[in-house]
C-alpha cells in the first residue's frame, strides 16, 4: 500500500502548487526581473508558425511563474517546477498566431510575495502563409562585393521544430559532455539539475517532492532511450525516476517510472489532477539499488509504454496530451536524497512498427558525429516546400531549391553540434545564367534563425556571414576564387566551426577564415539563395560531419 500512499501525498502538493499558481499579483516588495532573450523584436513569422519566447526571471527570494501576454491576454504560462520558486528561473513561453498582424509580446514574472516585474515587451509581425523570419542590415552591413547587395538582406526560412525530421528518424541525441547543449540547469529548494563529468544528474533532496530538468524542447510522437544510474538513495530505495513526455507549462504531462526498489509505474498530470495510469508493479527486470537500467518510453500518439533493460514492462492508452517537452525526472520518498546520473540519451521519431529507427549515430570522442549519402529519405533531414523554395531527398542526394530571389532557403539536420568539421559534395544543378546565386553549409544554427553560414556561389566568389539578434555582418567579405568551379559543376567543401575558428575549404583549399565567438552551439543546414529572378537548385551528397572537440 507504500505506493499509493505516495500518489496522495504528491496529490496534495500538485494541487498546493496549483493553488499558488493562481494567486493573483499583489502585496509588496523588491520586484522580479525578467529578460527576453529570443527572438529579437521585430521578427516576422507567418501565421500557424508558433513563437518560442525564451525568458530569463530572477529575484532576491524566489520566481514563481512567468507568464506571456499578447495584446494583453495571458496565452502561455510557466511555473517553477518547485512550488517555493527560485531565485532564477529559465524557460520558454510559446504562442501561436492565427491571424496577420503586428503584435505586441509581454513577459512578466511574479515572485512569492506575488509581486510582478515591470513588463518587457517585443514585438512579432505575422504575415500570411509560410516563411522566412526576416531582419533588416543596417546600410554599413551591405556586402558591395561579389553577389550583390540584396543578398545581405535575408535572413532566411525558420528552422522546423527539432521534432520533425522526417518519419522513424532520429530527433536528437545527448551524451552530456556539452554542458552548453540546452538541458536546464537550476539548484532549487527541492533538489538540483545539471551536467556533472559526462552525465545529466537529478536529485531530489525532500520527500515526496518531484525534481525534474527539462531539454528546451517540443515533441509531438516521441520514443526516448536514456542510461538511468542511480547515485545515491534512501537505504531502502524508496524512490522513482525516468522520463517525462507532453511536459506542458503548466506541468501536465505523462510520467513514465521504475523504482531502487524494483517497481514500475505510468502516471498523468493533467489540469493538476493526478491519475495514475498504470499501477506500481514489482519486475525483475529492472537492476535494484545503485545500479544502472536503460530505459525507453515510448509516447506515440495515444501509446504510452515503459521498456526496462529491452524488456517491455507496461503499456497503457491516453489522448489527453499530445505535445510538449521531455524532462528527465526523479523523486524521494524518505528524509533521505536521490540522485539519479543520467546519460547517452536518444530521441526518436516512432517508426510504424513501434520500434525507434536510428538511421544516425554519434561515434566516440572526435570521430565522425553523422554521415549521410542521402540514399534513405528518412534519415532526418528536413523535408518541405515553400515560397521561397523546397528542400529534400531525390534519387540519391538532397536538393535545396531557392526560388524567391535574395531570399534564403535550407534544410536541416535536426541535430545540435558545437564543435564541427562538414565535408559534403555541392554540385549547382541550374541557376541563373550569370551564376549569381549562393550556396554552401549553415553552422550554429538557432531557433531564432542566428547562424554561420559559409558559403560560395556559381560565379566563383566565397563569404562568411553572421546573423546574430537578427542582425547580418559580413565576416569575410565576397572574395573571387579560380578554386572554385564556376557554373553547372560539382565543389567539395569542408566547413570548420571549430571554437571561434570558422573556416571554408573548397576542393581541398583553404579559401577563407576568421574568428567569432557570438554562437557555440546549434543545428547544421544545407543553404542556397539565388540573387536574380530565375531560380538556384543545388543537389548536395555525401554528407560527413566531424567533432572537432570544441
Amino acid at each position: 500500500m507504500k505506493r499509493y500512499r505516495k500518489a496522495l501525498i504528491l496529490v496534495m502538493v500538485l494541487i498546493f502548487g496549483s493553488i499558488l499558481a493562481c494567486i493573483p499579483t499583489g502585496g509588496g516588495g523588491a520586484k522580479p526581473v525578467v529578460e527576453v532573450l529570443s527572438p529579437p523584436s521585430g521578427s516576422r513569422v507567418a501565421v500557424g508558425e508558433e513563437v518560442e519566447v525564451q525568458f530569463q526571471a530572477t529575484d532576491e527570494k524566489a520566481v514563481v511563474r512567468v507568464e506571456l501576454e499578447v495584446d494583453g491576454e495571458v496565452v502561455d504560462t510557466q511555473t517553477s517546477p518547485s512550488a517555493e520558486g527560485q531565485p532564477s528561473f529559465t524557460g520558454l513561453l510559446r504562442w501561436t498566431p492565427t491571424s496577420p498582424g503586428s503584435y505586441n509580446l509581454m513577459v512578466y514574472a511574479y515572485n512569492s510575495d506575488r509581486v510582478g516585474s515591470t513588463g518587457v515587451g517585443i514585438q512579432i509581425e505575422v504575415t500570411e502563409g509560410t516563411g522566412p523570419v526576416e531582419a533588416t542590415p543596417t546600410p554599413e552591413e551591405v556586402s558591395t562585393v561579389g553577389p550583390p547587395p540584396t543578398a545581405t538582406t535575408a535572413v532566411g526560412p525558420s528552422p522546423t521544430a527539432a521534432s520533425s525530421p522526417g518519419p522513424a528518424g532520429l530527433l536528437f541525441e545527448d551524451d552530456f559532455s556539452d554542458a552548453g547543449s540546452g538541458w536546464e540547469v537550476g539548484e532549487y529548494p527541492d533538489g538540483s539539475v545539471g551536467y556533472a563529468d559526462g552525465y545529466y544528474y537529478v536529485i531530489s533532496s525532500v520527500e515526496n517532492k518531484v525534481m525534474w530538468g527539462v531539454a528546451n524542447r517540443s515533441f509531438g510522437d516521441v520514443e526516448v532511450e536514456v542510461e538511468a544510474t542511480q547515485a545515491s538513495a534512501p537505504s531502502n530505495n524508496d524512490n522513482s525516476y525516468g522520463v517525462q513526455c507532453r511536459l506542458q507549462s503548466n506541468n501536465d504531462a505523462y510520467h513514465l517510472l521504475i523504482s531502487g526498489d524494483g517497481f514500475y509505474s505510468i502516471e498523468k498530470v493533467s489540469g493538476g489532477t493526478f491519475t495514475r495510469l498504470v499501477d506500481w508493479t514489482r519486475s525483475d527486470v529492472i537492476n535494484q539499488g545503485n545500479a544502472t537500467n536503460e530505459i525507453r518510453a515510448v509516447c506515440d500518439g495515444s501509446r504510452l509504454a515503459l521498456y526496462c533493460n529491452g524488456q517491455l514492462l507496461a503499456e497503457t492508452t491516453d489522448s489527453t496530451l499530445t505535445q510538449g517537452d521531455i524532462a528527465l525526472v526523479t523523486a524521494t520518498y524518505e528524509p533521505e536524497a536521490t540522485e539519479i546520473h543520467f546519460d547517452n540519451l536518444k530521441a526518436y521519431a516512432p517508426s510504424a512498427e513501434g520500434q525507434p529507427t536510428p538511421t544516425r549515430t554519434v561515434a566516440a570522442q572526435g570521430g565522425v558525429l553523422l554521415e549521410d549519402d542521402f540514399s534513405d529519405p528518412s534519415s532526418g533531414w528536413e523535408v518541405a516546400e515553400r515560397p521561397e523554395g523546397s528542400v529534400g531527398y531525390r534519387d540519391g542526394y538532397y536538393f535545396v531549391s531557392s526560388t524567391k530571389q535574395a531570399e534564403w532557403m535550407w534544410g536541416l539536420a535536426n541535430q545540435s553540434f558545437g564543435g564541427v568539421e562538414v565535408e559534403i559534395e555541392a554540385t549547382q544543378f541550374s541557376a541563373p545564367d550569370n551564376n549569381n546565386n549562393a550556396y554552401g553549409v549553415q553552422c550554429r544554427l538557432q531557433s531564432n534563425d542566428d547562424y554561420y553560414a559559409l558559403v560560395i556561389s556559381g560565379d566563383g566568389f566565397y563569404g562568411i556571414q553572421k546573423v546574430a539578434d537578427g542582425t547580418f555582418t559580413q565576416l569575410v567579405e565576397w572574395t573571387r576564387s579560380d578554386v572554385i568551379n564556376q557554373g553547372n559543376d560539382t565543389n567539395n567543401l569542408r566547413v570548420v566551426c571549430d571554437g571561434s575558428r570558422l573556416a571554408l575549404y573548397c576542393n581541398g583549399e583553404l579559401l577563407g577564415e576568421t574568428n567569432d565567438s557570438a554562437l557555440t552551439q546549434g543545428d547544421i543546414a544545407l543553404t542556397a539563395m539565388t540573387f536574380e529572378p530565375e531560380a538556384t537548385e543545388i543537389h548536395f551528397d555525401n554528407v560527413t560531419v566531424s567533432e572537432t572537440g570544441r
